[in-house]
């Protein structure tokens, strides 16, 4: 492991993580959902009560969803990988738009529908298994990629316990300044 590894661990796999951990369960603690000092096994069952309604109720669409792909630390970081995926995809394809549109009906609208199944699914296998995704993008091991994941995910539940608010403002001035958050 070398410095160069541990930091794009933590750029691009640790903070995102974060962020999306804080995000989710500040919804949860914010809107009453999840008690803040739920912690242990308490908060596990609530957060398996929480996966269960949302396959029941649809009030809040993006809350639901992301309950459903697993609100816990491997479907937070699962998540997150299937994102960069998609994101990948998309690039490869804008970027080629006309070899790609010529490769894509090239072979009729059933190959075609075929071809997108067949993506899809490739890539939400790859983002299940992101432990064997991520080291080969950080030029590090699975332990670096695992660490790095899983203390984005304690530190973004941990700030959303805190009921810390993380605004764009504030992570702006981070780079000015040595202030903490308004």
């Amino acid at each position: 492991m070398n410095v160069i590894s541990l930091v794009q661990s933590i750029v691009f796999l640790g903070l995102p993580v974060l962020l999306i951990s804080w995000f989710l369960f500040h919804r949860l603690y914010t809107t009453g959902r999840l008690d803040r000092d739920a912690r242990g096994k308490d908060l596990e069952t609530r957060l398996k009560q929480l996966k269960e309604q949302a396959n029941e109720e649809r009030s809040d669409l993006l809350q639901s969803q992301l309950m459903k792909f697993g609100g816990g630390f491997y479907g937070v970081t699962a998540l997150w990988t299937l994102i960069v995926i998609e994101l990948g995809d998309f690039v490869r394809f804008a970027s080629n738009l006309t070899e790609e549109l010529a490769r894509i009906f090239d072979g009729g609208i059933v190959s075609l529908l075929i071809s997108v199944v067949a993506n899809q699914f490739t890539n939400f296998i790859s983002a299940i298994l992101w432990f064997g995704f991520w080291p080969d993008r950080i030029e590090g091991s699975v332990i670096l990629a695992v660490a790095a994941a899983y203390a984005g995910y304690l530190l973004g539940l941990g700030l959303a316990r805190a009921d810390t608010r993380i605004s764009f403002e504030w992570i702006r001035k981070m780079g000015r300044s040595q202030d903490g958050p308004p």
